[in-house]
């Protein structure tokens, strides 16, 4: 067995040998291969060049093989002395060289090169075979990324909303100043940490939307206070990435309470107007058409053939004038001022109970007579009452209908029920829910409307309040 050393570290390497093998790969392979070679007086010289080198410096073989100055010449100012010294540190340590660079040919194109070689020792210097090849295609397309990355990391810090990122692994991979004003917890405490141990303590609500989201793999949008600020939470699953974007709409939600609040004022002020107007106007035209009615009626005298046509006329008119008070009456605010929440809730009974299609049960779990409210959430409630037994004698073609009332806490449970069709779901939910959903909202109350299984329509409204008793 020959003791003698690898052909690379063999001082007596026959070189010429050594080139025809590389001519042979260089047919086979994009690019260009070099031998290049460092004389131990510091002279270069190029043993061999592929072909490749036309297309990629536009030289022949033997405009680089006749001066190695040539290959120089075309790289870039900057980065011509960071070149050189890696080559210098490979032929220094006999380590494997790779370095990136830019050139600009002579036809004044720019091209992103990359060479990479292995040096060996020869007897009168250092030889590297090298391959190099056009990288401008991929090296544009990493600084493109780079710069999306930047800027989409500049968006991110720059937008109001908070937004945070969780890897497969539970750890945070992005946290930016949104997230880091809204939760307190800064970005150089939570980067690379486990979500479950950054939220466990201070933000447990948030932490369980993020948990369901990730384990179900898929979205969910909801409300939630988050350090006392209401806030619109986003989570995303996407690939084992956990995306997380939370928006404070606390100004937003006021602005809107503010809105609404005007606006069911101004719902108030017409129906007082229009409860004045039935009053003064059309209540005392038919009380003035009643007593010409009454004249006539004794005008005419009991036998009279008109006498009983003329006494239901003045029937008709006697009712109608009722109804029309009975209307002024539901539409004043003052009405509602005046009176306790359960002398309301009686009087609306009385009244509903008067249609005979629909049987209405009252239940009241509470000294309602014992509720101190304020005069706003007590015409809101009488409001929401009476829109929803209206709707139920209009539109449910119910013969059944609970009204109850409860006191759990310090919050009034109003549930509102019937037997009828239901809410029809591609007509939609008209005016009259959609006030209720207002005045709801402007209570910070909360509400559901729902189908029932067993047939008809469901109402049920939590409502915080306090008593006397508090």
């Amino acid at each position: 067995m020959s003791n003698s050393p690898p052909p690379h570290t063999n001082p007596l390497i026959n070189l010429s040998r050594e080139t025809e093998r590389i001519k042979n790969i260089a047919n086979n392979i994009k690019g260009a291969i070099l031998r290049y070679k460092v004389n131990e007086d510091g002279s270069e010289e190029m043993l061999y060049v592929s072909d490749g080198i036309q297309e990629l410096y536009e030289l022949t073989v033997e405009e680089a093989m006749s001066n190695v100055d040539r290959m120089w010449d075309p790289v870039w100012n900057e980065d011509l002395q960071e070149f050189k010294q890696s080559v210098s540190e490979s032929a220094e340590n006999l380590t494997h060289w790779d370095f990136t660079w830019r050139i600009t040919t002579p036809s004044g194109i720019t091209k992103y090169v990359h060479g990479r070689g292995t040096p060996f020792r020869v007897e009168d210097g250092t030889v590297w075979d090298t391959v190099i090849v056009d990288v401008t295609g991929r090296v544009k397309s990493e600084k493109k990324l780079q710069r999306t990355i930047k800027e989409e990391a500049l968006i991110l810090e720059t937008i109001p909303e908070s937004f945070f990122s969780i890897k497969p692994d539970w750890r945070i991979g992005y946290w930016n100043w949104g997230a880091a004003n809204l939760t307190g917890i800064a970005k150089d405490q939570v980067i690379g940490n486990d979500i479950r141990k950054v939220l466990e303590v201070q933000h447990q609500e948030l932490l369980e939307q993020i948990k369901y989201v990730k384990i179900k793999r898929r979205q969910a949008f909801t409300e939630m206070m988050v350090n006392d600020r209401v806030c619109s939470v986003s989570v995303h699953y996407s690939e084992g990435i956990v995306l997380c974007i939370i928006e404070d709409i606390t100004d937003k939600k006021t602005n809107e309470g503010q809105m609404l609040e005007k606006l069911i004022q101004a719902q108030e002020l017409e129906r007082n107007r229009i409860s004045r107007t039935l009053h003064d106007g059309i209540v005392q035209q038919l009380v003035s058409l009643n007593m010409r009615v009454n004249h006539l009626e004794e005008l005419l005298g009991f036998e009279h053939q008109l006498f009983t046509e003329v006494h239901q006329i003045k029937s008709q008119i006697k009712s109608i004038t009722s109804q029309v008070r009975e209307v002024s009456h539901q539409l004043q605010t003052s009405d509602i001022v005046n009176a306790s929440l359960q002398e309301l809730c009686l009087r609306l009974y009385e009244q509903v109970s008067l249609n005979r299609e629909v049987k209405f049960d009252f239940q009241m779990h509470i000294e309602l007579a014992n509720v101190d409210i304020s005069d706003v959430l007590k015409t809101h409630i009488f409001r929401i009452l009476q829109e929803l037994t209206n709707n139920i004698l209009k539109h449910s073609k119910a013969t059944l209908a609970s009204v109850v009332l409860d006191e759990i806490g310090d919050h009034l449970y109003l549930t509102v029920s019937d037997n009828g069709t239901g809410l029809d779901a591609t007509s939609g939910r008209g005016i009259g829910l959609s006030n209720i959903q207002d005045r709801v909202r402007l209570m910070k109350g909360n509400i559901e409307m729902n189908n029932s299984e067993s047939g008809g329509f469901e109402v049920s409204i939590i409502i915080p309040f306090k008593t006397d008793s508090e």
